[in-house]
């Protein structure tokens, strides 16, 4: 198989000697996957267990949160490289020690093998407690198993990663020119668009804003800038507002009134944009 050199080549990244696992780290460990074939007579599961870790490994490096592999698969040869670790054998300027981590997530698998095509049912399950925290399913012919594991692998991973909060919010303004809008990222610079004015703002949680469209009224001239601020009290992704402090000029020929003021929005979040 294409992957067997690859399996054999991993051993010394999956010993996971070496200092403890962050709090929040995810310690990923496989359980050979089950069939309803005897090995004797082909054994699938034993090719989409080493196919879906290799594959896991592999989308790992764009995880996006700490994740490691836990060799769990040939304990036997963990326990044999750590008897020569200890032995005469090795320097002991060069040794490798610590005790290998154990892991709070398991892959399994149960795959059924028709002999043209293979259905599969892969779970991600914590060690501790069994609850399942990724599930994938599905089916494919056998000869092109390698493509549906690198899919069952990409699922996983992001599975198992917590998503970021959504930058996104709906914007809900009172005063005198209301607004009702939502904001795909405010992070970034936006525009606030009331029925009378356009106010555009820096993005981040805290800058400047400008007009950006008056009313088109013949006489009439505006002017102003400020600043704001988001208050975010539960962190991203949750409830807050959005504060704006500013003030402008209104000049009507050669009269002008100079006035400013202090209007607070809500912030509701909502999914990511498209």
């Amino acid at each position: 198989m294409r992957r067997a050199g690859q399996i054999g080549g991993m051993m010394a990244a999956l010993l996971a000697f070496g200092a403890g696992a962050a709090e929040a780290e995810i310690l990923l460990g496989f359980e050979r996957f089950t069939s309803n074939v005897p090995p004797q007579q082909g054994d699938m599961a034993q090719v989409m267990t080493e196919s879906v870790l290799a594959d896991v490994l592999a989308a790992m490096e764009q995880a996006t949160c700490p994740m490691r592999m836990v060799e769990t698969l040939r304990l036997a040869d963990l326990e044999a490289e750590r008897a020569l670790q200890a032995s005469p054998l090795v320097d002991p300027a060069s040794r490798v020690g610590g005790t290998p981590h154990q892991p709070n997530v398991m892959v399994r698998g149960r795959v059924i093998d028709s002999g043209t095509s293979t259905v599969w049912r892969i779970e991600a399950v914590r060690s501790d407690t069994g609850a399942v925290l990724a599930t994938h399913q599905g089916g494919t012919a056998n000869d092109t198993i390698f493509d549906a594991t690198e899919k069952i692998a990409a699922a996983l991973v992001a599975d198992l990663c917590p998503k970021p909060p959504s930058p996104a919010y709906h914007v809900s303004c009172g005063g005198g020119d209301p607004v009702e809008q939502d904001v795909c990222d405010i992070a970034q610079p936006f525009v606030l668009e009331g029925a009378l004015f356009g106010v555009g703002f820096s993005g981040g949680m805290a800058g400047t804003t400008r007009f950006v469209r008056t009313p088109a009224l013949a006489g009439l001239n505006w002017s102003g800038e400020g600043s704001y601020t988001v208050t975010l009290p539960e962190g991203p992704g949750k409830p807050g507002s959005l504060t704006i402090t500013a003030g402008g000029t209104t000049t009507a020929g050669g009269l002008s009134r100079t006035t400013s003021g202090q209007d607070i929005c809500a912030l509701t979040p909502i999914p990511a944009c498209p």
